[in-house]
């Protein structure tokens, strides 16, 4: 397992069906954590439901084969979007 606590810039260009896309690139299970809030990084209904704000202090979990590209991927997304 990894886990990586990152903090979202501006949150207002980030794109759905893109962080869909490159979560399910990966093999390994993929969490996206706030508080008690998570959500499956596959699931569209479940990250359309997270409602990621600036600021908002989320963990990336990842477990499986290719967790830590997961991992590294992800956080690229949310800083680079």
């Amino acid at each position: 397992m990894r886990k990586k606590e990152i903090t979202l810039p501006d949150t207002k260009g980030i794109n759905t069906a893109k962080f869909i896309q490159l979560a399910c690139q990966f093999s390994s299970e993929i969490i996206i954590q706030n508080g008690q809030h998570q959500a499956n990084a596959k699931s569209i209904m479940g990250i359309m439901a997270f409602h990621f704000t600036e600021g908002m202090s989320i963990n990336i979990i990842a477990t499986g084969t290719d967790e830590q590209e997961a991992v590294s991927a992800v956080e690229k997304f949310f800083i680079t979007y």
